[in-house]
């Protein structure tokens, strides 16, 4: 039997990093909260698509990198495009 993990402390960014990335899977989805080096703040939730879309894709809506300032907000983001891909098809 598996031992539960002990010792490690789950923050809610880590928690929706896991739900977005098991639920897009075809996204490479990342956080990156700490500041860029001009010093302003990036847009610290970025998901990249596994492959490019099609000309069709694209035209709807659909794009290769997707950045937004919450996790909740790419969710989001991510979804309109898994619906526009369902829609074309």
């Amino acid at each position: 039997m598996d031992e539960p993990w002990t010792g490690v402390i789950l923050t809610g960014e880590d928690r929706l990093l896991a739900v977005l990335r098991s639920t897009y899977p075809g996204w490479e989805i990342t956080y990156r909260p700490e500041p860029k080096e001009d010093g302003k703040l990036r847009l610290a939730w970025q998901a990249a698509r596994c492959t490019r879309p099609s000309p069709l894709q694209h035209k709807f809506g659909i794009r290769c990198l997707v950045y937004r300032s919450t996790g909740e907000a790419l969710g989001i983001a991510l979804d309109r495009m898994v619906q526009i891909a369902h829609d074309i098809h």
